[in-house]
């Protein structure tokens, strides 16, 4: 697995600013409570839009603001799951656990409330 992601968004009294990439090996989005980590989850699933930046998913550009592409969050195949309340929805995923285009899950490695997860 490959993800860029290089992004720029601005809620309210907020601005979100973050650049990383990310390959085969495990990722962790650690900071304090309102600093970003769901909000750039989001922006990866297609949830919420960035004001400009690039994602891009195994190759796939799935976010490009300087050429306009913005695939729809139903087309990027991308489940965040949060951990509160999240026993089993359609696709069969359990508490804190995730899904890609593969469908396979996965858990997430915290297990804490509020904790999200990609795969």
């Amino acid at each position: 697995m490959s993800l860029e992601v290089a992004i720029e968004k601005q809620v309210s009294g907020f601005r979100l600013d973050i650049e990383f990439t990310a390959n085969s090996t495990p990722l962790g989005l650690l900071g304090a409570s309102g600093s970003g980590k769901t909000m750039t989850l989001r922006t990866i699933a297609g949830l919420d839009k960035p004001d400009r930046g690039r994602i891009v998913l195994h190759g796939r550009v799935l976010f490009d603001s300087a050429h306009g592409i913005n695939v729809p969050a139903r087309e990027r195949r991308i489940a965040p799951a949060g951990l509160e309340g999240v026993e089993q929805d359609r696709r069969g995923l359990r508490r804190g656990e995730a899904c890609s285009d593969d469908r396979r899950a996965h858990r997430s490695g915290w297990g804490r409330p509020g904790s999200i997860g990609l795969r």
